[in-house]
Order: C-alpha cells, then sequence, then structure tokens
C-alpha cells in the first residue's frame, strides 16, 4: 500500500515544483500540504479494494498480471477536420494536415520549411504558455508565503519531553487574547518611541533657535559696545584736541604777557664811562644789575620780589 503513496506523493512534489518553476524551497507547510494530499488520495476504502482487485488477489485472478504483457494497439487520433472555423497554434497536426491538403507538392524545399516554422512556432507557443502559467502559481504561492500570519505564543507545560500535544479551544482562545494583548503593548512602546522621537525633534528645533537668538543678542550686544567704543573714542579725541587748543592758547597767552612786561621794563641808565662807582654811590643813582644767567647762557627771568 506503500507505493502508492509514494507515487502520488512523488507527482505532487513533481507538481508543486512544475508550478514554481524552481524558484521556491520546499518548506515544512508545502511538505505537508504535499504529504496530506497523497494520503488522501492513496489510502481510501476504494483505493485500497481497487488495489487488491487490480493486483489479482480478491477476487484471485491470476491472468490481470499476464494480460499486462500483452501489447495493446493504440488509436492515433483522426486528423478529421475541426467543428471549429479557427485552429489553435497549440494544434500543430491539424495544421499540418490543413498544410497538406493546401500544397500540391509537400516534398517542396517551401512547403518542408513552412512545416517546420509552423511546427516550431506551436511548440513555442505552448511552452511559453505553460511557463507562464507555472510562473503565476509561483508568485501566489510566494505571496502566500509572505501573508503568512504569526504563530501561537502557546506555552508548554513544566514537564514537558517532547512528544504530541494537544491543545483545547479555551487554551487557544486565552493564546489569542495574550497575544493580541502584547500586540497593543508593543503598539503602545512602539507609540511611546514615536513621541520620544517627536519630543526629541522639538528639543532639538527649539534648542537650535534659542542658539539662533543668543546669536543674534550677542551680535547685537557687540555692534552696540562697538559704537559706544566709537562714541567714546571720538569724544576722547575732540577732549584731546580740546585740552591742546587750550594749552596753546594758555602758551599764546603767556608769551603775550612775557613780551608786554619786556616792553613795559624802564631801561636804567648806564653809568658813563670813566665815572667811578663812588661818585655813582655818592650822588644815589641805581646801580644797573647784570642779567642772570644760566649754564648754558640763558637769560633767567627773576620774580618781582627778587628784583
Amino acid at each position: 500500500m506503500f507505493k502508492p503513496l509514494s507515487t502520488n506523493y512523488t507527482k505532487e512534489l513533481t507538481e508543486f515544483m512544475d508550478k514554481c518553476q524552481g524558484l521556491s524551497s520546499i518548506t515544512k507547510c508545502d511538505f505537508f500540504k504535499l504529504f496530506f494530499n497523497a494520503w488522501n488520495i492513496s489510502f481510501k476504502a476504494e483505493t485500497i479494494v481497487k488495489a487488491f482487485k487490480a493486483t489479482g488477489i480478491v477476487p484471485l485472478d491470476p491472468n490481470i498480471i499476464l494480460q499486462r504483457f500483452n501489447t495493446k494497439q493504440l488509436s492515433r487520433p483522426s486528423t478529421s477536420d475541426s467543428s471549429t472555423s479557427v485552429l489553435s497554434a497549440s494544434d500543430w497536426q491539424k495544421v499540418e494536415w490543413l498544410l497538406r491538403q493546401v500544397v500540391s507538392d509537400i516534398y517542396d524545399n517551401q512547403a518542408k520549411k513552412l512545416s517546420q516554422m509552423i511546427h516550431t512556432i506551436s511548440v513555442q507557443k505552448s511552452l511559453l504558455q505553460h511557463e507562464n502559467k507555472r510562473l503565476k502559481e509561483a508568485l501566489i504561492n510566494e505571496k502566500k508565503r509572505q501573508q503568512r500570519s504569526k504563530p501561537l505564543l502557546l506555552q508548554t507545560p513544566d514537564k514537558y519531553h517532547g512528544g504530541i500535544m494537544f491543545w483545547s479551544p479555551s487554551k487557544i482562545q486565552d493564546t489569542h487574547l495574550r497575544q493580541h494583548q502584547k500586540e497593543l503593548e508593543e503598539m503602545e512602546i512602539q507609540q511611546q518611541k514615536n513621541e520620544a522621537i517627536k519630543l526629541r525633534d522639538e528639543q532639538k528645533k527649539n534648542k537650535a533657535a534659542l542658539l539662533e537668538e543668543r546669536c543674534h543678542m550677542r551680535n547685537a550686544a557687540k555692534e552696540m559696545k562697538d559704537r559706544e567704543k566709537a562714541i567714546k573714542a571720538a569724544a576722547h579725541e575732540e577732549e584731546k584736541l580740546a585740552c591742546q587748543a587750550k594749552k596753546q592758547l594758555q602758551n599764546d597767552i603767556k608769551l603775550s604777557q612775557k613780551g608786554n612786561r619786556q616792553r613795559l621794563e624802564p631801561q636804567s641808565a648806564a653809568a658813563p664811562a670813566g665815572v667811578a662807582v663812588d661818585e655813582v654811590v655818592a650822588t644815589g643813582a641805581a646801580i644797573p644789575c647784570p642779567q642772570p644767567q644760566s649754564r648754558r647762557e640763558r637769560n633767567i627771568n627773576l620774580p618781582k620780589r627778587f628784583q
């Protein structure tokens, strides 16, 4: 009975690989699906009865095996006219038959080339249709795998050493509730992360705005300080020029007063030559005092009390 199971599983596996075109690998889910289909097809009551009957065991008939070695005459498909007016490219035998009816000399080189071309186009079309169909099925199968749901969070008992476990509907329902609760917690955590990221971005923007404002205030304070410094420098320069002008004016006044004083001082008559000092003293005339000079032979103006 395991021969039909192997045959059916091989058939299911071949069909699956043909559908996937070798683009998808076989997973555990695919294996179980293929094996379960082969199991259901192989192990049936009518299949088992047919198997015993086909081998001649029940009822006993040894001639059944001998009849399999007899040659059978296979009938060729009819090449009669099709009921449809338009023939498909895959039915190349009917197209070939129509070509033989139209062409008078089928052994002509041009007729042979036309026949080969029809046959090639028909085969290519069949192959492309088959490949396209299998690729579509492979894409559908791959899409189903991508939409596969998450496994349930089933809790194994404490004393579990492997083997088969059975889960009651209440436990499965509790597992669904627990999984839903976990998804809600994950969504809440993700929302908190998003809010934290949003808050961090806002704080970053506020910090950048505060730094920019501080920079503007610092530049404004610097400009004001430079302006005050320029004003103070201009005032100091004006004050310096005023001080110099005042000092120059005072010097000019002193020089003018000194010149006037020298002009207004009386010129004392000098003693005549040949007159003795005693005579000058006897007469009571003022004795001219020589002008005091410094070491560098500069005149020294004595104060009035010392003159």
